[in-house]
């Protein structure tokens, strides 16, 4: 599917992606130190549920246009 996105849709899948492993680092590195508040927590289970990664994949099967990153 990446194979025929594109490069807009493309590159929202990819920015997806990053922030999702970067928010399970975050999360990994929490574990180890204090406690998020609940601000933080909130935006951190946003970034690690991977429905961002879902609503891109969904743009793309659908033939939508995704904005470049």
């Amino acid at each position: 599917m990446l194979h025929t996105a594109s490069p807009g849709t493309h590159g929202a899948i990819m920015k997806a992606m990053e922030s999702w492993l970067q928010s399970l680092v975050q999360q990994t590195l929490d574990r180890t130190g204090a406690l998020p508040t609940v601000d933080d927590y909130i935006v951190s289970r946003r970034d690690n549920s991977g429905l961002k990664i879902l609503f891109s994949l969904i743009r793309c099967e659908n033939g939508f246009l995704s904005p470049p990153p």
